[in-house]
């Protein structure tokens, strides 16, 4: 490992030669450890080497790839001040134009060869520390103090290289061309800034580091973050069905998978926290060493979203406490949250310097109109997209707003060419063209959102119960709740244990679901129930408990743990017609 002082101050392509090399280097070291630690396991126990020089040993690889990790990351910090200060001096604003285009995707190619480094090794790295833990003895206070030691020297976590690798295989999904037109894969690109999966991200993060979040904080934390995950998912897998340059569909595919895996491992850690909550028998998971957060909060917003945040040191203008969440690769503050006295947290909303409107600029109607006949020719497309991709994704309110976005940009296009329908100069031959696409797009629009409306509702009947799903259901007139028999003890002679059900059913009298209440005495009032959940109709008969023992996969586990009914929700649907 002699190539330090070349890595510091090599530059180009020499400086690539030296990773090339020190990386090749640091890979012979960890197979020399990794063989070592074979061949002592095969000796007999009274032979082995002592559990001291196995742990040195596993300690001294780990130590040579989180230095490695900071060369990687001090590199792309030195990379990305290079390379804005390139852009900038085409656009000081930071925005992308024609000048600079080229420079600003060459910047997120360069950053993602050094990313694709930092997360294998970061890999191989949390691969030294588990059997690190594993060693008798002298392992788990080892590991804690590596951990520790790395968090402590503000380190990226494996989350966190593979986030950093998601935005830059982000970046590259989109063509220059692409990149420069606003409308184009409009969604997709909104997932580069969107405060929801960044912040989901960022919390999701927090739970790699060192921290004291009790059990029910991280499952609402993983929970909230893995419908950010199957929401960028879902919008990921329909920009894939469009039409997209061969050199940008490969690093949609790869932005996909890294997705994909990064949603399933989200939803494997809430199923074993899920399933370790219900068990008080099973010995409490330590996944990363429990050290006090006196300055991170776990807060629960008025949108049912658990994020973690930085509690402000000082807030005249509020009394009670405000956190910041921020962006996980920026650190910019992407929402500020203030508890209220009733113990909400309430997003601070930040005021804006008045602007004024910009003025759209006037397109020739020719231009209009042919934008307007390309967007048509692809309604149907959009459609059947839409209904395939229905059958796999993860959230029915996610496949409408994609189609209601569609919507809103044939609508925004409808009121651009409406223009031109009073102007008294047209031809009458061109201003019976200009009305009737503008009918056309006023039709098409609302055949996107009624359609959108459609896959949601079918997407919910076809998917296992949740409150939000059962509250749109009944907010569009689509189901019937009734209460179902009288309370019913499920506890013989404790009697400490009274079901109360309803029915929910469909516009066709057909039950979709149950709906399951529990209280403690068969006389106590409506709203002292104990626990209240939705159930299958095959569910029936099977407890809560017993439901998760018996879930096939981690995406049950979920599933039955969102069948949970909140107090609101059991009121308004519920509750009123128990009097």
């Amino acid at each position: 490992m002699a190539y330090d002082t070349q890595l510091r101050t090599a530059t180009g392509e020499l400086r690539s030669l030296f990773f090339l090399r020190y990386e090749k280097d640091l890979q012979e070291v960890v197979e020399v450890v990794e063989q070592k630690i074979k061949q002592g396991q095969a000796l007999r126990s009274a032979d082995r080497p002592l559990e001291q020089v196995t742990a040195a040993d596993l300690r001294g690889a780990a130590r040579h790839v989180c230095y490695f990790e900071g060369l990687l990351l001090q590199d792309i910090q030195r990379m990305t001040r290079h390379d804005i200060a390139i852009l900038q001096e085409s656009s000081s604003d930071g925005v992308v134009v024609p000048a600079n285009v080229d420079a600003y995707l060459n910047l997120f190619r360069k950053l993602l060869v050094q990313q694709e480094m930092g997360a294998k090794w970061a890999d191989a790295r949390e691969l030294l520390w588990q059997q690190l833990r594993a060693v008798p003895k002298v392992g788990e206070s080892l590991w804690r103090v590596e951990v520790l030691e790395l968090h402590k020297n503000n380190m990226f976590t494996r989350l966190e290289w593979k986030v950093t690798r998601l935005f830059s295989l982000l970046e590259l999904c989109f063509s220059k061309e692409q990149m420069l037109m606003d409308q184009s894969l409009k969604q997709l690109k909104a997932l580069r800034n969107d405060d929801g999966l960044h912040g989901a991200l960022s919390s999701h993060a927090e739970l790699d580091k060192p921290n004291d979040y009790s059990l029910i904080e991280q499952i609402n934390v993983l929970e909230s973050a893995f419908r950010e995950y199957g929401r960028a998912v879902d919008i990921a897998v329909y920009a894939q069905s469009f039409e997209i340059d061969s050199v940008q569909s490969e690093y949609l595919k790869r932005f996909l998978a890294e997705m994909v895996a990064i949603r399933d491992s989200a939803e494997t850690r809430l199923s074993a926290l899920i399933q370790e909550e219900t068990d008080s028998s099973a010995l409490p998971s330590e996944y990363v060493p429990k050290v006090e957060q006196p300055r991170k909060k776990i807060i629960r917003t008025r949108g049912q979203r658990s994020l973690v945040g930085q509690v402000r040191s000082e807030e005249p203008d509020f009394p009670g406490e405000v956190v910041d969440v921020t962006d996980l690769i920026t650190h910019r503050v992407i929402g500020s949250y203030h508890q209220h006295a009733d113990g909400e947290w309430v997003g601070i909303e930040t005021a804006q310097p008045p602007t004024t409107t910009p003025k759209v600029k006037n397109v020739p109607l020719n231009e209009l109109q042919r934008d307007a006949l390309e967007s048509l020719s692809q309604v149907e497309r959009t459609v059947s997209s839409a209904w395939r991709q229905s059958k796999r994704a993860s959230e029915p309110e996610d496949m409408q707003d994609i189609l209601v976005q569609k919507a809103g940009k044939l609508s925004e296009l409808a009121d651009r060419l409406d223009v031109y329908s009073n102007d008294a100069m047209l031809a009458e031959s061109v201003y019976a063209q200009v009305v009737s696409v503008l009918k056309d797009l006023r039709a098409a629009a609302a055949r996107l959102t009624k359609e959108g409306r459609s896959i949601r509702i079918s997407m919910i009947k076809a998917r296992p119960p949740t409150a939000a799903r059962i509250n749109y259901l009944d907010r569009q007139g689509e189901v019937n709740i009734s209460r179902f028999d009288g309370r019913k003890n499920l506890s013989g002679a404790r009697r400490d244990d009274f079901l109360q059900e309803y029915a929910i059913r469909d516009k066709d009298n057909q039950i979709l679901w149950w709906a399951h209440f529990h209280y403690a005495t068969e006389s106590a009032s409506s709203e002292a129930f104990t626990a209240a959940h939705l159930k299958l109709p095959e569910q029936r008969r099977l407890g809560y408990k017993a439901l998760l023992r018996a879930a096939s996969d981690n995406k049950e586990v979920v599933s039955i743990y969102r069948s949970v009914i909140g107090k609101e929700l059991a009121q308004r649907l519920f509750l009123v017609l128990a009097r």
